[in-house]
């Protein structure tokens, strides 16, 4: 990460990290002020949070700024034959969240796209919600597995199945920006040799207010990685069945195989992901709520230890010591 991205996605946590101890000092108060929700939009994205601003001039300039931005998108993608990008999304038991995150994606500026919903299992009404929202639109494929398997065979199943030249991933609980596909897209266009982007997440709860996790407002979503298909396909594969960061495991696959410089990061927010102290990745150790909307969360040391397992094995593959394909 460049001190610029870090900078922009905690201001405190960049002070706080300084060598400089008058940074630190000073940075403290700073850093806290730019994360408010007045402040921080302007780090992320500046010329799109100038655009919604009510700043006199400014405002109006913005707005015509970005309405010039997104149709340097749109030509880079009519020009690439506008290809379409799969969302894959598995979903168990998300009859609660499911049509907001369902609605999220086919409200998408880049509508040449097929979202496929993998139905793991669900004992409450998803499949029936998914199935009345494909009636409504073609773009939306539901795929059931009568058994439940877990989120890495659910996703596994929608890579086989994916047509798209472009493949991403959509919690059933999350909400993506509906900007987020062609920015990507167009991020990725213009840089042939990447393969793969990612955007900023917010974690937020049930309430939708945001909310600040480890120190963190903003964070780097992994989940969103839009990448290649075929050259990942061919030469990552799959995801692997792992007690945690399935998902993590997969990204750092890519770039240990492909290099580094193989990601693209946007540093606006695009993904909203929801809190959720009871599932899969919270309950592997200790969620703290120090005060409202502020939480902390560790790992268990066992889930520490086979994440660091899993860093080794990611430079191992990095240095060409061991194969990063997974079979499905």
């Amino acid at each position: 990460m460049s001190k610029l991205d870090k900078f922009r996605r905690s201001p405190s946590r960049f002070f706080a990290d300084s060598p400089r101890p008058l940074l630190r000092g000073l940075g403290a108060r700073l850093g806290r002020q730019l994360e408010g929700p007045r402040l921080h939009p302007f780090l992320l994205d500046p010329s799109a949070a100038a655009a919604d601003s009510s700043i006199p001039l400014l405002a109006p300039l913005a707005r015509a700024h970005e309405a010039r931005l997104a149709a340097r998108r749109r030509a880079r993608i009519v020009a690439a034959g506008e290809p379409l990008v799969t969302v894959i999304m598995a979903a168990c038991d998300a009859a609660e969240t499911i049509e907001a995150a369902i609605r999220s994606i086919l409200e998408q500026r880049h509508a040449a796209l097929e979202l496929i919903v993998i139905d793991d299992g669900s004992e409450d009404e998803t499949p029936r919600l998914v199935a009345a929202l494909a009636q409504e639109d073609p773009r939306v494929r539901l795929e059931r597995l009568e058994r439940r398997g877990g989120a890495a065979r659910a996703r596994n199943l929608g890579l086989e199945r994916a047509r798209g030249e472009f493949i991403t991933f959509n919690d059933a609980d999350d909400r993506s920006d509906p900007q987020r596909l062609e920015r990507q897209l167009a991020a990725l266009l213009a840089a042939p040799r990447a393969m793969l982007c990612t955007c900023n997440h917010q974690r937020v709860q049930a309430s939708g207010r945001p909310l600040r996790l480890n120190g963190l407002r903003v964070q780097k979503s992994i989940i969103s990685m839009l990448f290649r298909a075929a050259p990942v396909r061919a030469r990552i594969g799959y995801l692997r069945p792992l007690r945690i960061s399935e998902d993590a495991d997969f990204y750092a696959r890519i770039k240990a195989v492909f290099g580094a410089e193989a990601e693209l990061r946007l540093p606006q927010l695009l993904y909203h992901a929801a809190f959720a102290p009871d599932s899969l990745l919270f309950s592997r150790g200790r969620v703290v709520c120090l005060q409202p909307g502020v939480y902390t969360h560790r790992l268990a040391p066992e889930e520490q230890a086979e994440l660091e397992r899993l860093h080794a094995e990611h430079a191992r593959i990095a240095r060409g010591e061991q194969d990063g394909y997974a079979p499905a």
